[in-house]
Formats: C-alpha cells, structure tokens, sequence
C-alpha cells in the first residue's frame, strides 16, 4: 500500500504544478499537450500497470484508478492522454504474445 500512496502523491503534485497550471489554455487552444505528456510520461505513468519485466511500473488496476483520479481533477484531457496507454496495456497482457 505504500506503493499506491507514493504513485498518488506524485500524481497529485504533478497535477497541480504542472497540470492545472496550463488546463485552461490546453482546453482554449484545443491542442494536444505533448509538453506535460513526455513529462508524465517521465515519472511513468503511461506504464503504470505494465509489469516492470516489460518496462512498466507493474502497480495494476488500483493505482491507474487513484492517478486517474488525481490527473482528472486538473485536466481530463491530460488525464486520459497519460493514461489511456494503460488501457491498451492491459489487452495486450491479456492476449498478446511476446512471440508477435
């Protein structure tokens, strides 16, 4: 549980320093927020459920759901751009291959 915990207060500063901070004008602009996307992307959150064997963090279903959480209260858009991967994630383990 200390896991979950360290990845919500990291995705919770992140959400409000670097999020919401820039939500308003991502929204007026309507453009894809590739600057905060390689940012969470570098604290990892794209790969939250993918197992560390594969490159990912290996934290499963409950702490894509507290980082959701989190990232959603700043920018939805944001949110759903850093972690949709995820989603994809879950169906390749599911029923990918590693012989592909």
């Amino acid at each position: 549980m200390e896991a979950l915990g360290a990845v919500q207060d990291l995705a919770r500063r992140f959400a409000r320093e670097k999020v919401l901070p820039e939500a308003a004008r991502l929204d007026r602009e309507a453009r894809f927020p590739w600057e905060l996307f390689w940012e969470g992307a570098a604290l990892g959150l794209p790969v939250l459920v993918v197992p560390e064997v594969y490159g990912g963090a290996g934290l499963g279903p409950r702490a894509l759901a507290v980082v959701a959480e989190e990232l959603a209260c700043a920018c939805p858009g944001v949110a759903a751009a850093l972690l949709l991967n995820n989603l994809v994630a879950d169906a390749l383990l599911l029923s990918g291959s590693p012989y592909a």
